[in-house]
């Protein structure tokens, strides 16, 4: 067994049965391959349409049910069952092309030890123009969307994301598996940087990504998503991430964050003046053509600019919500700073 492809879900089993119709019409290969779906405390049809699915799979599935909320949890019962030494992770809302197998050929060249594929949109109706507006340069990771042209090429391991990638198996026990994603509303303060974290330690260790175009996924994108309440809410959940973040890196919670996150943050003359000396003439340039800019936005904002600056009032209240939280919950940060998850 050569590649095991690993699909951890909870209560979307029409999705789960659309991907996993898109797994059996994959180019034939020349390895052995299997897919494991990890239920995740599913109350739908799960269990029953993977059932189903068995006897009409071209490879052999195996359903693995993980009683722990959350889809770290779910990656790594999938990562401690699986047979092969090469894995992919899938998200269940993702439809495959046929050729998406051909994602693992870098992998088993050993030219990359990471392997994200072309994650394009499904959209469910057209989508508003200010949703088209929001992707920058082919990403848009609110709706983890990802088009970085035609050719494969290496990339920042930051940009290899959860809809549709491949790993070694090995990489995910050395590198300590994926921090907490994907926490139901009641357990959002657990919330952690997920995948981003993992390849975060990837890129430290020297290991190397690459983005394949031949490897394609098309991610769901729903009504409901392309609505900005559902974006700020993405939004939020992001900065609880970037707190985690913050507060892993530098091993504990910083006098600085905490003032920050109770509105306490003063800012002396002798500061100002400190960071005056330090600027170079570019550096102030720069910052007057921003004041500038920040004053013309306050006053006369488009339409787009109030929607980034939605988003990012979201962005920041998630992650005052987590440091808050982290400062009257001893458990909670011990929580975000234990080495491993696995």
């Amino acid at each position: 067994m050569l590649l095991s492809v690993i699909i951890p879900t909870q209560n979307r089993c029409k999705l789960l049965s659309a991907l996993l119709d898109s797994l059996f019409v994959q180019e034939t290969v020349s390895f052995a391959w299997e897919i494991l779906v990890v239920d995740n405390t599913s109350t739908d049809d799960t269990r029953e349409v993977v059932q189903k699915k068995i006897p009409l799979a071209p490879v052999p599935i195996r359903y693995v049910y993980e009683p722990k909320p959350g889809l770290h949890h779910g990656r790594h019962t999938g990562t401690r069952e699986a047979g092969g030494e090469l894995l992919a992770f899938l998200d269940d809302d993702t439809v495959l092309l046929s050729q998406w197998i051909l994602g693992i050929n870098l992998l088993i060249s050993k030219q990359a030890d990471a392997v994200v594929s072309r994650i394009l949109p499904q959209w469910e109706s057209p989508p508003p123009e200010w949703v088209t507006y929001l992707i920058k340069d082919g990403k848009l990771d609110l709706l983890t969307l990802l088009d970085l042209g035609n050719e494969p090429k290496p990339i920042d391991p930051i940009y290899v994301w959860g809809t549709s990638f491949f790993v070694r198996r090995s990489l995910v026990f050395d590198l300590g598996g994926f921090h907490p994603d994907g926490m139901p509303p009641e357990l959002v303060r657990y919330r952690g940087d997920g995948e981003t974290g993992f390849f975060r330690e990837f890129k430290k260790q020297g290991y190397t990504a690459w983005y394949d175009p031949r490897s394609v996924a098309y991610h769901m994108v729903s009504r409901k998503r392309m609505a900005l309440d559902y974006l700020c809410q993405r939004s939020y959940n992001q900065g609880i991430s970037e707190s985690y973040t913050q507060i892993r890196e530098a091993q504990a919670l910083t006098a600085d964050q905490i003032a920050h996150a109770n509105g306490k943050y003063p800012k002396t003359i002798a500061h100002y003046k400190q960071r005056a000396r330090e600027m170079s003439a570019v550096d102030w340039l720069w910052s007057v053509q921003y004041r500038i800019r920040k004053f013309r936005r306050c006053l006369l904002p488009t339409r787009q600019e109030k929607i980034e600056d939605r988003l990012n009032l979201a962005f920041h209240a998630g992650w005052k919500f987590h440091q808050a939280a982290v400062q009257t919950d001893p458990e909670l940060l011990a929580f975000v700073l234990q080495k491993s998850y696995m």
